[in-house]
């Protein structure tokens, strides 16, 4: 599972009463930058959408979520206009209370 497979879910749990939902990016952003935010863009919306449409309900019945995460694990830095793509994402997902976090894993030395 990653960034590229808009129709599975990376990683899911909860953390109190929010939703948390994982992306695995492990492709480097040297080569082919729009088309790696158009990944993006497809993987968000498809999380959107499971969030919308409540698919959580099948793994978690009988909980309600007040809020919803996306952790974006990305093994490489992501360059400036990634911060601004997720930027430009923010309102409309401030409205649905979900939230982005993007942490860069490192290889242990």
């Amino acid at each position: 599972m990653s960034v590229m497979d808009t129709a599975k879910i990376d990683g899911m749990g909860i953390d109190g009463d929010t939703l948390v939902l994982m992306v695995s990016d492990h492709f480097t952003w040297v080569i082919g930058g729009e088309e790696h935010l158009k990944m993006y863009q497809n993987k968000l919306n498809s999380y959107i959408r499971f969030i919308d449409e409540k698919g959580y309900c099948g793994y978690y019945r009988n909980k309600n979520f007040s809020s919803f995460r996306i952790i974006i694990y990305t093994k490489y830095p992501a360059p400036d206009y990634f911060s601004v793509f997720l930027d430009s994402a923010k309102d409309k997902l401030d409205k649905k209370n979900i939230s982005i976090t993007v942490e860069r894993v490192k290889e242990d030395e």
